[in-house]
């Protein structure tokens, strides 16, 4: 079993080595987030270090057979949950 400082120093490696990109839904929930305009500024210069990696539709076809597959079996979670996860892969 891995430890959990191998998995908090993992995100942390990904970004040093600047290999951490991100979607623009997780920069949109990001800077939703904040109410501050002053603190909405310096996350949002925070995250403008991260690659925007570009979503295509291809990606939004596959989330939405995941959201599917999902909701067959019963589970439930939203439609920019499944980009996420697909996104991550």
């Amino acid at each position: 079993m891995r430890s959990k400082r191998r998995y908090l120093g993992e995100p942390s490696e990904l970004i040093r080595e600047l290999r951490a990109v991100v979607i623009g839904p997780v920069w949109q929930e990001v800077l939703s987030g904040s109410s501050d305009p002053r603190k909405f500024e310096v996350v949002r210069k925070h995250l403008a270090a991260f690659d925007d990696l570009c979503i295509e539709q291809a990606d939004h076809e596959e989330s939405a057979r995941y959201f599917k597959a999902c909701r067959i079996q019963g589970a439930m979670a939203g439609g920019i949950s499944f980009c996420i996860l697909h996104s991550a892969f």
